[in-house]
């Protein structure tokens, strides 16, 4: 689905790796700036809470109670963490070993939400897959091609890439937002400037 074609240059064939590489960066720092990523659901009550495998970033933890979302902040390992004695509402998370501490430890069962940045696997091989190239592939194809087109210089093709590009983008989020991610998992693509319940600390 992603080709170099339009071009008419069969040097450009051989040169598609280094463009498709400088695609995906272009696409994995545009993930972060359209401030899309995943939620992760789950009803939490007993320790520990696993890390996604694809993990980039965490945006947000938040729980949900009586219609109200209450930030989880995080804390960093490199300080003490609150007494794993005390329970009540988690107000805090931190990282360890594959897994997210969460305190003070739940004294019941809590609706917990993480938002996070997915990583995008590195296609490699031509019949590499990824979740963003099966949910929109006009995305990796206009930025290829964008690539292409600034390796030859040729700036009003580049611009038309960019632009198509962008739009690819716009129409992903657009499609997207509340889908599941991948298609066979309960977690949700979304925009974070999506609304949502109130917010509380």
């Amino acid at each position: 689905s992603i080709c170099i074609a339009d071009f008419h240059h069969d040097s450009m064939v051989d040169r598609f790796d280094a463009f498709l590489h400088s695609a995906q960066l272009r696409i994995n720092r545009d993930l972060v700036l359209r401030e899309i990523d995943v939620s992760d659901f789950r009803i939490y009550s007993t320790p520990p809470y696993p890390i996604p495998q694809d993990l980039k970033r965490v945006n947000r933890m938040v729980i949900s109670e009586n219609g109200n979302e209450y930030d989880v902040q995080y804390q960093s390992p490199l300080v003490t963490g609150p007494d794993a004695d005390i329970k009540g509402r988690p107000r805090y998370f931190m990282p360890t070993d594959q897994v997210f501490a969460l305190y003070p430890t739940p004294d019941k069962a809590y609706e917990v939400t993480l938002y996070y940045t997915p990583l995008i696997s590195t296609l490699v091989q031509p019949n590499d897959e990824n979740w963003l190239l099966n949910r929109d592939s006009d995305i990796y194809r206009y930025a290829v091609l964008a690539e292409a087109a600034i390796s030859m210089k040729d700036w009003p093709t580049r611009d038309e890439y960019l632009s198509l590009y962008g739009e690819a983008w716009m129409t992903f989020q657009s499609h997207s937002n509340g889908a599941n991610y991948p298609s066979d998992s309960p977690m949700k693509v979304r925009t974070r400037s999506s609304t949502g319940p109130e917010r509380r600390r």
